[in-house]
């Protein structure tokens, strides 16, 4: 399998994480949560992603994560893909999210005419930020290690508002979204341990109340046990 990733226009660095593509041979690939909401447009043959079959020449918009999903891609597989940051896809969609979380749904098809990216979103980006955003950006520094309550009343924002939000600009909640990027954290931590620390050690400093419980919440997401998660990343490619 073929995977490449590009990053986006400078201006464009807030909201999009990045381009990519997947040009493949017949193969399997698992993907994981990563609290982004990505749009695909197949201009290959057909794949299929869980129970869900992409069609050549259409535009899929996959909605934020909660699951791993296991994709099929065949001999003539020819992907692009858009990955919005969290919360950023109604920046430039007016389209709510409440109903599209662990869903691919088939999407406008414009993009598939596109010739430049950057050009095409720069121009399309209705609005620089939304209510949403900056609390969104205090979960993924505090690794989701946050309180509800804490983003309240740091934010100034009831809880029932905030649960409004989340479902209108991720489509979960936002203690859902928490556990994936605190998910996406041990990831990267468990991958990158130079000091060779015990899953207890990360579990603890990480919020989980022992290692079964970070056991538990990785196989939720990933299918897999700590110790079988080389060869995973947390967006699957």
């Amino acid at each position: 399998m073929s995977y490449q990733q590009y990053k986006p226009h400078p201006a464009l660095h807030p909201y999009i994480d990045a381009y990519w593509t997947v040009r493949s041979g017949q193969a399997n690939s698992r993907i994981l949560p990563d609290g982004c909401v990505d749009l695909i447009c197949n201009f290959g043959s057909p794949i299929t992603s869980d129970n869900n079959i992409l069609a050549p020449d259409h535009v899929y918009l996959i909605g934020t994560m909660t699951r791993f999903s296991d994709t099929v891609n065949t001999a003539d597989t020819n992907l692009l893909g858009i990955r919005f940051k969290p919360g950023a896809f109604n920046l430039f969609y007016d389209q709510a999210l409440h109903e599209a979380a662990d869903q691919c749904i088939e999407f406008e098809r414009s993009l598939l005419s596109v010739t430049n990216l950057d050009q095409y979103f720069l121009h399309k980006q209705k609005k620089a930020t939304h209510a949403l955003l900056p609390i969104i950006t205090d979960i993924v520094a505090q690794k989701g290690n946050t309180r509800i309550s804490t983003l309240t009343k740091k934010h100034f924002i009831t809880e029932r508002q905030l649960e409004r939000n989340f479902k209108q600009y991720t489509g979960i909640s936002p203690k859902a979204f928490s556990n994936i990027i605190r998910f996406c954290s041990i990831m990267d931590q468990i991958k990158h341990n130079p000091a060779k620390e015990s899953f207890e050690t990360i579990a603890f400093r990480n919020g989980y109340y022992d290692h079964a419980h970070l056991t538990n919440e990785i196989r939720k997401y990933t299918g897999q046990t700590p110790a079988n998660l080389s060869g995973f990343s947390k967006n699957g490619q």
